[in-house]
């Protein structure tokens, strides 16, 4: 018997689906600008933490401008190479990024900052960068420590023996030079998470990327051509090197030691399992066969080879 029960009528229209979904949008962007709304604020509260973070951290300027010892200047040697030769070269009168106009020559030209060429003002070129941006600023990179060692470096290594003239024992008179903990020493106090690199970073990173694969390119000819002349042992340890280490950054560190005559890293590079040079089979040579290759290696980098 067929049933004459009928289905319900089905309650529910377009319009209903419509407003729910919009309903349902409404609320999610509601959601998203109160989110979004707490973590701009909280990014803000960070940045002034930050900023007044740094206002109460004002290192001991005094200190800092004293202490010229080597080890400082051994510090600043390396940071200076690290951050700074790319575009002034590693003597500090070069200009390896083919710069326009080129960057500063410290064997040769003027401070044109307008708090001179002493430490604390050379701290604050580093600090807050310089023209216009074409410097960088390394107030977030380095520590006040090492914007001195840096500072100390150049001025000792490049303008006190090279450009006399322009050499100050001291910062200018006019120069206020902050109390530890005081106030700001001018510094920009701006979040590194905010803050815009300089078109010219980009260029400066290209040439850095072109001066570290032309120093590899270097080390790794330098190597190969030691192998001329060299006999036994010593050869063989070559051509571990240079399976191992050819177009690698650890056969630049390698062939500066070489070039520097520092014979006790040269060692430890070569010799100590905490180093990117060490090869299983170099602590298997003799002690004369250490001052062979040594010798092989030094006398190739004596012949200028690139």
């Amino acid at each position: 018997m067929a049933s004459n029960v009928q289905d319900p009528v089905e309650r529910t229209h377009p319009l209903l689906w419509t407003a729910g979904l919009l309903a349902i949008v409404a609320i999610l962007i509601g959601w998203f600008v109160h989110f979004y709304g707490q973590g701009s604020a909280h990014g803000r509260e960070i940045g002034k933490l930050a900023a007044k973070k740094q206002e109460q951290s004002e290192p001991n300027h005094a200190d800092l401008i004293k202490n010229k010892s080597g080890d400082v200047l051994d510090r600043g040697s390396i940071l200076f190479a690290k951050n700074c030769a790319s575009c002034h070269g590693l003597q500090g009168n070069g200009n390896p990024s083919n710069m326009n106009p080129p960057p500063r020559n410290f064997h040769t030209e003027a401070f044109k900052n307008a708090n001179g060429g002493g430490p604390y003002a050379m701290y604050l070129v580093l600090t807050n960068g310089y023209a216009g941006g074409r410097m960088p600023a390394f107030s977030a990179s380095l520590t006040p420590e090492d914007r001195y060692a840096v500072a100390h470096y150049l001025r000792e290594s490049f303008v006190k023996p090279y450009n006399p003239t322009v050499y100050v024992e001291k910062d200018l008179a006019k120069v206020e030079i902050p109390k530890p903990g005081g106030a700001s020493s001018g510094e920009v106090q701006v979040p590194p998470a905010q803050r815009k690199p300089p078109k010219e970073v980009f260029a400066l990173m290209n040439g850095v990327s072109q001066q570290a694969a032309s120093e590899v390119a270097d080390a790794t000819v330098w190597l190969r051509q030691a192998k001329v002349g060299s006999q036994g042992a010593v050869a063989g340890a070559i051509v571990s090197l240079d399976r191992r280490l050819a177009g690698t950054a650890v056969l630049v560190d390698l062939r500066r030691t070489v070039v520097a005559g520092d014979r006790k890293r040269f060692d430890a590079l070569l010799l100590s399992p905490t180093h990117g040079a060490f090869i299983a089979d170099l602590p298997l040579l003799s002690a004369s066969d250490l001052d062979g290759l040594y010798a092989q290696l030094g006398k190739t980098g004596a012949r200028g080879v690139p």
